[in-house]
This record gives structure tokens, sequence and C-alpha cells, in this order.
């Protein structure tokens, strides 16, 4: 078992599976959560709701962020993303309350210490 690990945000989640090109909802009922380690390190894991152990733990740092997908029409499906490399992990929403899940995203993101500019591409850059 892990030294003290502290929760500083959660949201009811789910996992989506991604084979190629499709996108398939994990049904089972989770959490995704950012904690501080004992280490005071930050780490984003997915846990099953009725466990106690992480499922996935990914360490993160001013390169991850969690951003709505859009193409997604059905539900509230997010990618916690990293700009150090092409890693992207799907996450569907399992809170009514676009509110909630507004506010989960905004504080794991400012917590995180990502800023918009640490983007490879931004708005600007489109235009």
């Amino acid at each position: 078992m892990e030294g003290c690990i502290h929760t500083l945000f959660q949201i009811r989640a789910g996992k989506c599976l991604v084979e190629g090109d499709l996108v398939q909802p994990d049904l089972r009922k989770g959490t995704l959560a950012l904690v501080r380690t004992e280490d005071q390190l930050l780490r984003v894991q997915w846990s099953l709701r009725d466990s106690l152990e992480p499922e996935e733990a990914f360490y993160v740092f001013e390169d991850a962020y969690l951003v709505r997908i859009d193409e997604c029409t059905d539900g509230h499906v997010y990618a916690l993303r990293f700009t150090e490399n092409d890693q992207e992990l799907l996450y569907w929403m399992q809170e009514t309350s676009i509110g909630i899940i507004k506010g989960f995203v905004d504080m794991v993101n400012h917590t995180i210490g990502y800023r918009q500019d640490n983007r490879e591409c931004t708005m600007m850059d489109l235009e």
C-alpha cells in the first residue's frame, strides 16, 4: 500500500476504450481523481467506485490538461492530453451537472499548472 495520498478533486467518470478509430465507453461506474502523493507529486487516477486501489494512475505535470471532446455529441467525453507526447486518455463524465463537470476540469487544469499558452497549438495558430 502506498503512503499518504490526498484526494484534491474527484468526479464520477467512466473510462473510454479505444480500438482503432472506434471509441466505446467502459460501462463500469468509476471515479476520476486528482491526488497529491506523499512526495508532493500530482497524479490523475481512475478507479472503480467501490475500490480503494486505482486501476489507472498517471503522474501529471504542467504539460497535462483535460479538454472536452466536442466531436462526442451524445455525452460528455474528456481527454487527458499531454503536450510533451501524443498520449491521450479518454473519460466520459457520469455527472449530470455541466457546472460540476466544468468546475472539476477547471480546478484540475489550474492545480496542475496548465495554461492555455502551454499548448503547442492555440486558437491564434489556427487563424
